[in-house]
C-alpha cells in the first residue's frame, strides 16, 4: 500500500491577465482574470488576503488565530455575488476534459474543483499539461467566490486518473476520491484492472499524502461525505481486495464497501477503520456510487444485480440503504424494472432521504410506477426508514450522472435533461439536444416536489451536463460543475474548444 505521493508538475503561468465582461441578467460575468505576479497584492480581493493570513497562522500552530471570525479580521459583511461561469478548456480540442467534484472552503468561501482532462488544460491564463497524452489526469483548481483563479494543478502517471468527489477537512486539506489505473502518484500500482484512492493536497493543490484501496479486480472509491473529521466513503470492490494493510473477502462478484477514514491532521495518511460490506449472493453485483451522513445515518445509493439480502434483480436495479453510525444496516430497499436502474445520488436532509438516478417506468418506490416512457432520470423523497413520500420521472433520456446537496430543507439537484421537464413546474424551455440540469426543491407534507426555482444550461445544438454541486449558504450561493460542447447561450454565451469542463454560480435564492 503506498502511503505517500510520487512526483507533481508545476503548473506554467502566463504573465498577462485578460478581463471579459459579459452580461448575465444585468450583473457582469468575470471569466478571465488571472493577475501577473507582481500585480497580485493590488488586484486580489480584500477577502483572499484575510484566508491567506489564516493560512498562516494555521502553519505556524497558531490555532486561536486561525479560528478568529472573519469580521475580527476588519473584512465587511458578505455580500451578494453576481453570476458567473468559467470554462475549463482542454487543448488539443479533441480532448475532452470534465468537471466531477466540488466543495466550498467555509472559512474562506473559495470553491474547489475537480476533474479529469486529456491533453492541455487550460483555465484563465493558467496551464497544466498531462503527464499521458491518451489517458484521463487528474486536476485540481481553486477559485475565489468571485471567480477569479487562484491556483491550478494536474496529477496524473501513466495509467489514468478520475476522481468522483472532494471535500475539504477542518485543517483546510483538499480530500480527493476516485479510482485509477496503472502507476499513478495518487494511488501508486494498481494491483488489479483499477483500484481506488483517497488523497489529501493542501490548499494550493500540492500532495500531502495518499492511501489505495483494491486487489486482483476491479475496485473503485465513488463518493465521500465528510461529517466532523471522518471521511465516510462508498465504493465498489471485487474479492480479496485490499484496505489499510487487511484483506477482505467478498461473496458475490462485486461487494458495496462502505468505509471510515478518522482524519487526524497530521502530515501522514490515516489509517482506515474496517469497513462494512454490502454483499450479495454467489455471482451477485453490487456497486456503490454515492453517500451522504447526517447524525444518525450514513446512506449510500447504488444498484445491483442478482440476489441481494433476499431481494432478486432480474436486471440491474436501483439499491439505496442506510447504516447507523456503528456499521448495523438501518433499512436496504431495491426497486427496478426490465430496463437498466441505477441510484446516482444520495441526499439527507435534517428529516427525509432524497434519491436520484436514472430508472425506467415500471420502477416503483412504493408510490406508484414513476410512469410512461423510456428509460429516465427520476428523483425519490424517502422517509428515514426508506418508505416512499413521493417519486419522480423527467426528460426523455436517461441521465449519466446526477448530484444531490441538501438544505436544511429539501435539496438542490443538478443533472441533465432532454425534452420537457415537468419535475421543476412552470416548464423551462428546451435549449438543445441535452441541456444541463440546476434546481432547487423545497420539502412539506406535499406529495409532490415542491419547485423554488429551475434553470437550464445549454444552447441550440449544444450539449450540456451537471455533474457536480455545492452550496454556500452563508453567501447564498449554489455552485454546478460539468461540462459542454458547442455554443452555448444559457447561462452565458459561450462555444467549447472540444468538450470542456465549467463551473457556474448562481444565487441559492429564485
Amino acid at each position: 500500500m503506498t502511503e505517500e505521493f510520487r512526483g507533481a508538475r508545476v503548473v506554467r503561468m502566463h504573465s498577462r491577465f485578460v478581463l471579459l465582461p459579459l452580461l448575465l441578467g444585468g450583473c457582469h460575468l468575470l471569466v478571465g482574470h488571472t493577475p501577473a505576479a507582481s500585480d497580485r497584492a493590488l488586484d486580489r480581493p480584500a477577502s483572499v488576503d484575510a484566508d491567506r493570513r489564516l493560512d498562516t497562522a494555521r502553519d505556524r500552530g497558531d490555532s486561536r488565530a486561525s479560528e478568529r471570525r472573519r469580521d475580527d479580521l476588519g473584512l465587511p459583511d458578505l455580500q451578494p455575488i453576481a453570476p458567473w461561469f468559467v470554462a475549463a478548456a482542454d487543448t488539443p480540442p479533441a480532448s475532452p476534459a470534465d468537471v466531477t467534484g466540488l466543495a466550498v472552503d467555509p472559512a474562506s468561501g473559495e470553491i474547489v474543483v475537480v476533474g479529469w482532462f486529456f491533453g492541455e488544460l487550460r483555465i484563465q491564463m493558467k496551464e497544466v499539461t498531462a503527464a499521458s497524452l491518451d489517458q484521463e489526469d487528474l486536476f485540481i483548481a481553486r477559485f475565489s467566490p468571485q471567480g477569479t483563479l487562484l491556483h491550478l494543478r494536474g496529477h496524473g502517471g501513466a495509467g489514468k486518473e478520475v476522481p468522483r468527489a472532494v471535500a475539504i477537512d477542518g485543517w483546510g486539506r483538499t480530500l480527493i476520491v476516485g479510482s485509477f489505473t496503472g502507476s499513478s502518484p495518487v494511488g501508486g500500482l494498481s494491483n488489479g484492472s483499477s483500484d481506488g484512492f483517497v488523497a489529501a493536497f493542501d490548499a494550493k493543490g500540492d500532495p500531502l499524502w495518499s492511501k489505495r484501496l483494491g486487489g486482483p479486480g476491479s475496485d473503485e472509491l465513488n463518493g465521500a461525505a465528510l461529517a466532523g473529521n471522518t471521511l465516510h466513503l462508498v465504493g465498489t470492490v471485487a474479492d480479496k481486495h485490499e484496505l489499510g494493510g487487511v484483506t477482505y473477502p467478498v461473496n458475490g462478484a462485486l461487494a458495496l464497501l462502505v468505509a471510515k477514514l478518522p482524519l487526524d491532521g497530521g502530515p501522514s495518511a490515516p489509517a482506515f477503520a474496517a469497513p462494512k460490506l454490502i454483499d450479495g449472493d454467489p455471482g451477485t453485483s453490487v456497486r456503490g456510487r454515492a453517500i451522504a451522513v447526517n447524525s444518525v445515518s450514513i446512506c449510500v445509493a447504488g444498484d445491483y444485480l442478482g440476489t441481494l439480502q433476499g431481494k432478486l434483480s432480474a436486471s440491474q436495479d436501483v439499491l439505496a440503504a442506510c447504516l447507523d453510525h456503528a456499521g448495523k444496516q438501518l433499512w436496504l430497499g431495491g426497486w427496478g424494472s426490465p430496463t437498466t436502474d441505477v441510484g446516482l445520488a444520495i441526499a439527507i436532509d435534517q428529516d427525509d432521504v432524497y434519491l436520484a438516478g436514472r430508472a425506467g417506468p415500471a420502477t416503483n418506490f412504493g408510490c406508484g410506477a414513476l410512469g410512461s416512457g423510456s428509460e429516465r432520470p427520476f428523483l425519490a423523497r424517502l422517509t428515514p426508514g426508506g418508505l416512499c413520500r413521493w417519486s419522480s420521472s423527467w426528460g426523455l433520456t436517461a441521465a449519466a450522472g446526477l448530484a444531490l446537496v441538501a438544505l436544511g430543507k429539501g435539496v438542490v439537484l443538478g443533472g441533465e435533461v432532454a425534452g420537457p421537464l415537468s419535475l421543476l413546474t412552470g416548464q423551462l424551455p428546451e435549449l438543445g439536444p441535452l441541456d444541463g440540469l440546476v434546481g432547487r426543491l423545497d420539502e412539506d407534507a406535499s406529495p409532490t416536489p415542491v419547485h423554488v426555482w429551475g434553470e437550464r444550461l445549454g444552447g441550440l445544438g449544444a450539449s450540456a451536463a451537471v455533474r457536480a454541486l455545492a452550496v454556500d449558504p452563508g453567501r447564498r450561493s449554489v455552485y454546478a460543475g460539468g461540462s459542454f460542447s458547442g455554443t452555448l447561450t444559457k447561462p452565458t454565451v459561450l462555444a467549447s474548444v472540444g468538450q470542456d469542463g465549467f463551473l457556474y454560480r448562481r444565487s441559492l435564492d429564485p
